[in-house]
């Protein structure tokens, strides 16, 4: 798979699923539709290179890294946790010679220092010394055997990080369970401990105290660690199963929890040989590192294997290595696939979760209303899909599967989701969740829940609501709701945490968080909150007012400042109205979110492109020295050219000027693939070593065989089919231009064909076990006698048993049964023999049976039903009666078995322990610390207003809960609930009383006393610019006394404190407001226009001339205004009487201008006229 596909497939295949649904979902036709599985392979051509891809696969470099012995797989069994804590992948080796795949990853990876795991008998000291030829240091851990080594590594794991846990498993028959377990105790740091089937786990017992573990994993059954090995150990589990297979699901289910994992890696089992498990070993560490197990395999899946795999969802599957695991890795793809399946009644939705396998998705789709109750009950991960109407209660149970609701349902039971989701798309009246593993519950936009009830034994339970609900009710602890629709009530013995949108009321019992504000107290409240929406529109204001519009970096876009301040407008509306409802204040909280996110997503960021830069230096350069052609090393021809057009595409975005950043990304994208694609047209040289050592081998396999019957011959005609396998073979190694693929898949089907011709040769019959099975059943047989007296066998029994031995005589007569025939006529022998001896007539035994009834009944009798403390629940005693007297039924009846007699003894205590466990225990410890820390608070309180009193008649108050709470205190019949309603009442009241402690804060008005001070020493009085008003400092000293005087009086209260503040502030301002600014502009543009004017004139009797001597008068006069404008300490009068002045000049001096002859005629025509 290229990186394109893997990137793809990262969807979780769940929500691919849900997916895949909701596109189909308007479909009518039936069937089954697959989708792509992934699966991807860590193979190589040996386990060296094997070992090499997984290290590739893991880790780009690593400074440490560890070697093992290919050969010698129990000395590095403990090394899987070690190597985790390092980070370091494990590589494979021979005895003697560094493999030369192995030295080259080490180089790869950068490697500083490597980990030689077992002594010199395993890596010898040649290993030792082309480490250090590489310039790498070494370090060897070993002991004097396995044992000891898997000490040392344990030590070495506990010295990175303080062990707790450990895992052990034998040293000798347990390696498949060492390597099962490797994975998990190195994600957990847990060190493999080999135990040794004489003496146990002696060799690390003082290791195992002194490190303080506190739990143990035993891994196998007790043929490999005994029972009273594991009982030695500190608290210990031991997971084991029929087979190493079984016991690697037990594994797997144990320290594999989530439905979801990354990856299942699958590997062979070593059942054939040995040292096949190399690959689970090599493999371990990379899959604690992906949290992800190893799935150890046969040629097929166990039964177990594929309930595991059922009840997961995997987001990859990779096989590891080859040449076994095949078959079982293809059943794993299979199980995992995404399969789509319709149903139309119960039944055929019953049928579809039995047949369904990991992943499946079944869309029920009944025909007409659904009037019946039922239940979706199965571990598989599956998604189930409700369409449709349905009157009855629907139960759900299914703790690894998802389900969703589009249908319209009365009543809906959620047992157990654990680890998948409820989600409503449709209209549900009753929604009730008793899940104690955390239910994940969603109720879509669409969605609509008339009642919400989570039931008081529900645990963690998880809720998101976009749609409606009409009610919650909560009786358990640590529910959590976020609410993106509308809640209307919320109620119950519990509140729970509820963020997002405030529900339309609450009368919960406790204190439900909501928005940041609490409701609590019982009482139901329609008060509205505009806290977050008025915080809101505050933010916003400030983004609009800081933003500028335009298209350089930081700026806003063009015009959404405007639009912006719209939606701030309409939120600032629904703030200021009066009627407002929550929902309309919460709709609008939404609505500005969203304007302002909107508004952010227009801001001018600067666009990157120096990624893009990069990929096309480097796809030029890959481009220019790139030759098309079929030799090694040469491209696909015709590539360079598409190649060339991807690179100036590129660079086309890297020229626009004003290209997005998602255009550079797209295009970064988009070369980064065409790279991926040149790159693989590339010519590599093809490798048929392995094809030839397999047809080598194969040609004189088949030369020297010989077909027929006889022992060591090989089925009649398999050598032909054998030989067309080899020349199939043959021809692809003489193809010159044989692609690897070919070659590999020659190879794989060469190898297939070796096993099949190899699984048909023909072996020696062995009967021994049967001839003793039927010697046995003979003499049985033969001296038993049926009857009803004990130690005599089922009347009849003896005919059919003698048939069976016969059956089984039949075969050891017959001369040419094969071993299958054999082995078969063993197993129903065996079986016959079990059943036989199952009739055989036994004394029962009732001693136990008798003392329970004799202990019930004097329990029954003595027993008083009610609810004061050491009563019984009522109505538990007449069915504890019932119990009873079916068990002295059994004790009666004569023909009794010993099963009839065990079960009613099972039956009989778990009645009794029912009827114990109803017996009433009141629990008043918390109460009475309660009453007493309460006394003790009131006793020590003294009301008033001065700080640290408490408010004046809250004492009484508070007395009275105190006494309230007492007084069920000394009540003889309490019951629980009187007791803890009684505590959650003076809790309550205990909080407000301390609500109301007086708690003084004098900051403020000590800051404005300090500021005020400073400023009144620097001020000066006077009518100078920057002096204060004369008189003024006296008058804002005394303000600035008065409010160090309620700073230093010991009973201020919190009011005086305030007007205090708010009466220095004023001064203050008053004080400020008195400071001396003075105005020079008018006498400063009087002065320029009239030195302007006397610049210009001349004196003369010639018209436009000014009277001689006049200009020498004007100057001075301009002068003088000079004075007071350059004057420092001028006051605003002078200033203003020197307008005035040079003013009056002006005019002065323009009136003794010479006048026009126009404007003389004029004048003395008017003066005629007059």
């Amino acid at each position: 798979m290229d990186k394109g596909e893997e990137n793809k497939m990262k969807i979780p295949k769940k929500i691919a699923a849900m997916l895949t649904v909701t596109m189909i979902a308007g479909s009518s036709t039936a069937g089954i539709a697959s989708a792509q599985t992934v699966a991807t392979n860590l193979t190589g051509q040996e386990r060296y290179e094997t070992a090499v891809k997984i290290s590739q696969d893991g880790w780009k470099n690593a400074d440490e890294v560890v070697i093992v012995n290919d050969s010698s797989i129990a000395d590095a069994l403990s090394a899987t946790p070690f190597a985790k804590a390092k980070n370091a992948p494990i590589l494979l080796t021979s005895k003697d010679k560094l493999n030369d795949k192995t030295k080259a990853e080490i180089q790869r990876l950068k490697a500083k220092k490597v980990y030689l795991i077992g002594g010199t008998s395993v890596l010898s000291t040649n290993i030792e010394k082309e480490i250090k030829d590489l310039k790498i240091s070494f370090e060897r851990i070993s002991g004097a055997e396995r044992y000891q080594t898997s000490l040392e590594l344990a030590k070495k794991l506990d010295a990175i990080s303080d062990v707790k846990k450990i895992a052990v498993v034998n040293g000798e028959k347990g390696l498949a369970d060492a390597v099962s377990v490797g994975a998990p105790a190195a994600q957990n740091n847990m060190p493999v401990i080999l135990a040794d089937s004489k003496n146990g786990t002696a060799v690390a017992d003082k290791f195992i105290k002194d490190a303080g573990i506190t739990q143990s994993y035993v891994v196998g059954g007790e043929s490999s660690i005994s029972e009273a090995v594991k009982n030695k150990l500190p608290n210990s589990t031991r997971l084991g199963g029929t087979d190493r297979n079984d016991t690697n699901a037990k594994v797997i289910k144990e320290f594999y929890k989530k439905t979801d994992l990354k990856n299942a890696y699958v590997t062979k089992d070593g059942m054939n040989k040995q040292d096949q498990l190399i690959d689970a070993l090599a493999v371990g560490v990379l899959g604690a590192k992906n949290q992800s197990p190893v799935v150890l395999v046969g040629k097929n899946l166990s039964a177990s294997q594929k309930s595991l795999v059922n009840s997961k969802s995997f987001d990859k599957i990779t096989k590891v290595g080859g040449n076994g695991n095949e078959t079982a890795f293809n059943e794993m793809k299979s199980l995992q696939e995404v399969k789509t399946v319709e149903a139309k009644t119960i039944s055929e939705l019953k049928s579809a979760i039995d047949k369904a396998t990991a992943n499946d998705v079944i869309n029920f789709k009944p025909t007409s209303e659904v009037k019946e109750a039922f239940t979706i009950q199965t571990d598989k991960a599956i998604t189930v899909n409700l369409n449709g109407t349905y009157t009855k209660t629907v139960t759900i149970n299914m703790p690894n599967g998802d389900v969703n609701n589009y249908a319209k349902v009365d009543d809906v039971v959620i047992d157990d989701v654990k680890d998948g989701t409820f989600v409503n798309y449709g209209k549900i009246t009753n929604l009730k969740v008793n899940d104690k593993n955390g239910a994940k519950i969603e109720n879509n936009s669409k969605g609509e829940i008339g009642s919400l009830t989570v039931a008081s034994g529900a645990s963690q339970v998880k809720v998101t609501n976009g749609g409606k609900i009409t009610t919650v009710t909560n009786n358990s602890k640590g529910t959590t709701i976020d609410n993106k629709g509308t809640i209307s009530s919320v109620k119950g013995d519990n509140s729970p945490t509820i963020s997002g949108n405030s529900p339309s009321s609450n009368s919960s019992g406790g204190s439900s968080s909501s928005g940041g504000s609490s409701h609590g107290g019982g009482s139901s409240s329609s008060k509205v909150d505009k806290v977050v929406l008025k915080n809101t529109i505050t933010a916003a204001n400030k983004l609009y007012n800081e933003a500028i519009e335009g298209t350089n970096v930081g700026e806003y876009k063009v015009g959404s400042k405007a639009i912006y301040k719209t939606a701030i407008d309409k939120a600032q509306a629904i703030l200021d109205k009066s009627g407002v409802t929550q929902k309309e204040v919460n709709d609008a909280v939404t609505a500005l979110n969203t304007a302002t996110d909107t508004f952010k997503a227009g801001k001018v960021v600067a666009v990157d492109k120096t990624a893009l830069q990069d990929a096309v230096t480097a796809a030029t350069a890959l481009h220019a020295k790139a030759t098309e052609g079929t030799a090694e090393g040469n491209y696909a021809v015709g590539s360079k050219a598409t190649y060339k057009t991807a690179i100036d595409e590129a660079q086309a975005i890297l020229d626009k000027s004003d290209a997005t950043q998602k255009e550079v990304n797209d295009a970064l994208s988009a070369l980064n693939t065409a790279t991926e694609t040149f790159e693989a047209g590339k010519v590599v040289a093809v490798d048929k070593t392995a094809l030839q050592d397999a047809v080598t081998a194969a040609t004189a396999l088949h030369n020297g065989a010989t077909e027929g019957t006889a022992e060591g011959n090989y089925a009649v005609g398999s050598k032909a089919t054998y030989k067309t396998a080899i020349d199939e073979a043959q021809a692809i190694l003489d193809k010159s231009d044989a692609t690897q693929k070919e070659v590999n898949d020659a190879l794989s089907a060469l190898n297939t064909a070796t096993e099949t011709f190899e699984a048909g040769k023909v072996v020696a019959v062995d009967k021994t076990a049967l001839q003793d099975a039927v010697t046995a059943a003979t003499a049985l047989h033969n001296g038993a006698t049926e009857g009803t007296a004990e130690g005599e066998y089922a009347v009849g029994s003896k005919a059919t048993y003698k048939t069976a031995i016969d059956e089984a005589q039949a075969i050891l007569d017959k001369s040419d049964a094969t071993q299958k025939e054999v082995n078969d006529a063993l197993t129903a022998l065996n079986t016959a023999t079990e059943t036989f001896e199952a009739g055989k007539v036994v004394a029962v035994d009732k001693t136990a049976l008798q003392d329970a009834v004799t202990a019930a009944t004097a329990l029954h009798n003595g027993a008083t039903e009610g609810t004061a403390e050491g009563n019984y629940a009522v109505g538990s005693k007449a069915t504890y009666k019932t119990a009873i007297d079916e068990a002295q039924a059994i004790l009666d009846k004569t023909g009794a078995t010993q099963k009839e007699i065990d079960d009613a003894l099972s039956a009989l205590n778990t009645a009794t322990d029912t009827f114990k466990a109803g017996k009433v225990v009141l629990n008043k410890t918390a109460l009475q610390d309660a009453v007493t820390a309460a006394t003790s608070l009131h006793a020590g309180a003294t009301e008033g207003t001065a700080e640290g009193n408490y408010a004046v008649g809250s004492k009484a108050t508070y007395k009275t809960a105190i006494d309230e709470a007492q007084a069920i205190l000394d009540k003889t019949g309490a019951t629980q609930k009187e007791i803890d309603d009684a505590l959650s009442a003076l809790n309550t009241a205990t909080d407000t009383f301390k609500a109301g402690k007086v708690v003084l804060n004098k900051t403020a008005l000590q800051d404005a006393v300090t500021a005020a001070t400073s400023l009144h020493a620097g001020a000066t009085e006077g009518t100078a610019e920057g002096n204060y008003a004369v008189g003024s400092k006296a008058t804002y000293k005394t303000a600035i006394d008065e409010a160090q005087a309620i700073l230093d009086k010991t009973g201020a209260t919190q009011k005086e404190i305030d007007d205090a503040l708010s009466a220095l502030n004023t001064a203050t301002d008053t004080f400020k407001a008195g400071k001396v600014v003075l105005n020079k502009t008018a006498l400063q543009d009087a002065v320029t226009a009239a030195t302007s004017l006397h610049a210009g004139a001349t004196e003369g009797t010639a018209e436009g001339n000014y009277a001689v001597g006049s200009k020498a008068t004007y100057k001075t006069a301009i002068d003088e205004a000079q004075a007071i404008l350059d004057k420092a300490d001028a006051t605003q009068k002078e200033i203003d009487d020197a307008v005035t002045a040079l003013n009056t000049a002006t005019a002065t001096f323009e009136a003794g201008k010479v006048p026009t002859t126009i404007a003389l005629m004029l004048s003395r025509i008017l003066g005629f006229m007059k």
